[in-house]
């Protein structure tokens, strides 16, 4: 969940977007190992959200400032 207004309508694209991004990592670590590795799923996470930290950081300030400005 996103703090963002709804002025840029990414709310949903975003939420998707971490869904895709998590199934890669996760994917990776079938693929790798053969079977899902319990163990390593936190590392995935970890990864997914260091990943995706600046493109949602950018989009909560723009849609922030959006709103501001309509304000």
């Amino acid at each position: 969940m996103y703090p963002m207004t709804a002025d840029l309508g990414h709310g949903r694209c975003s939420a998707l977007e971490d869904v895709v991004e998590m199934g890669l990592h996760f994917g990776d670590l079938i693929s790798k190992h053969g079977e899902h590795v319990t163990r390593e799923i936190g590392f995935s996470i970890d990864t997914c959200v260091k990943e995706r930290r600046l493109k949602v950081t950018a989009l909560i300030a723009a849609s922030y400032f959006s709103g501001w400005l309509h304000h």
